[in-house]
């Protein structure tokens, strides 16, 4: 099925370039959420914009990141697509420019160490304490997020 989108999404950013003379594979964000970006820019004259970025500034997150003192933030896989845009670089972003210190919880993390800090992230920690499956990590990620930031939180409170 996902080969037949792809190719039926192909197909249609042809179409918008021939008649529209946008072409929507040279537009960062486009193919998104099953090519909703390019849609928008094709038929609304829309403008993309990171959702991160508007999320952030509704929230006034840089606000909240300069009255911290240390920034938590996290999410399913930290990776390479993390690199290229996720919450957890904008936040580490943030946290980098105001000289605070961020770490991350993840359930994958497949970055390396010198990518986690080249983001703003002092570190990143995979919640996972055992090899187990998808279904599995979801089920206990309240108590496993829980024991991790415990044990995480003490080494930064131990005086």
């Amino acid at each position: 099925a996902i080969e037949v989108l792809d190719a039926g999404l192909k197909n249609l950013s042809k179409i918008i370039e021939n008649v529209f003379q946008i072409n929507l594979q040279n537009i960062a964000g486009t193919g998104a959420a099953g090519g909703l970006g390019g849609g928008c820019i094709a038929f609304l004259n829309a403008t993309l914009k990171p959702g991160v970025e508007l999320v952030m500034a509704t929230l006034e997150t840089e606000k909240h990141i300069i009255e911290a003192d240390l920034i938590i933030t996290g999410e399913g896989k930290i990776d390479t697509q993390t690199l290229s845009g996720k919450v957890v670089k904008g936040i580490a972003g943030l946290a980098k420019k105001h000289r605070k210190p961020a770490i991350a919880f993840c359930g994958t993390l497949d970055l390396k160490h010198s990518e986690i800090q080249s983001m703003g992230l002092l570190a990143a920690f995979s919640i996972l304490n055992s090899p187990m499956n998808l279904e599995d990590a979801q089920k206990e990620a309240a108590e496993l997020l829980s024991e991790n930031v415990a044990q995480v939180l003490n080494t930064f409170l131990y005086k």
